[in-house]
């Protein structure tokens, strides 16, 4: 989770980068996508930090570790979400 955390702060550099640069070129189309974009990561650096801190909060303790996978596992994603376990329902 660490290392997940990382990443996505990484990827905000680049969206803040991407996103500099769209207002340098005065690409007022863009902006949408960006502000989109970098609402999300605001959203993914906030779900990985907790991650790491519930984790490092319970460590070794196996309840803690099983109550934290049970939460994690309960989340509800939004429709269309890659996240979205119905994203990868096989139709019939």
């Amino acid at each position: 989770w660490k290392d997940a955390y990382a990443h996505e702060q990484f990827v905000s550099d680049r969206v803040r980068t991407i996103t500099k640069v769209v207002r340098e070129e005065m690409d007022y189309t863009a902006e949408p996508l960006c502000a989109w974009f970098n609402n999300e990561q605001i959203e993914e650096e906030s779900n990985t930090s907790k991650a790491v801190a519930n984790l490092e909060m319970v460590g070794d303790n196996r309840q803690g570790l099983l109550m934290l996978d049970r939460e994690m596992g309960a989340r509800v994603f939004p429709p269309g979400s890659p996240l979205d376990p119905a994203a990868y329902s096989v139709a019939t």
